[in-house]
């Protein structure tokens, strides 16, 4: 219900922990050593609270668990609100990458629209 544009957008819902949220993988995506605008439309189902668009990456010579990168963080509410960030993609062999929302509140449900990854000169 309420997308930002078109007929539908993303609403995640039954989160148990701050970090779940939606993602988008990245494998064969990125060009190493690019510079990318990641842009995300999000608003709260209820209430307002803190987004962060997060990237994760594990290249082969990172930890097992890969390397956290927080991009942008932005309070949202019931209104929709841009989170925008620059990605700089790592300049090695990607085991891993993807690109999500985290940090709402456990159990607060979102939605995201508009997506998008774009590359920059």
């Amino acid at each position: 219900a309420n997308p930002r544009s078109g007929a539908h957008c993303l609403l995640t819902t039954e989160r148990t922990a701050a970090w779940e949220g939606p993602g988008y993988p990245l494998i064969g995506v990125l060009q190493p050593g690019a510079t990318y605008a990641v842009v995300v439309w999000a608003r709260a189902d209820v209430g307002a609270y803190p987004l962060t668009l997060t990237h994760k990456r594990r290249c082969t010579d990172d930890p097992a668990a890969g390397v956290y990168t927080q991009l942008a963080t932005r309070a949202v509410s019931a209104e929709w609100t841009e989170l925008t960030a620059i990605l700089v993609a790592p300049d090695c062999l990607l085991l891993e990458s993807m690109v999500y929302v985290e940090a709402a509140p456990a159990g607060e449900s979102f939605c995201i629209d508009d997506t998008s990854l774009e590359l920059l000169p």
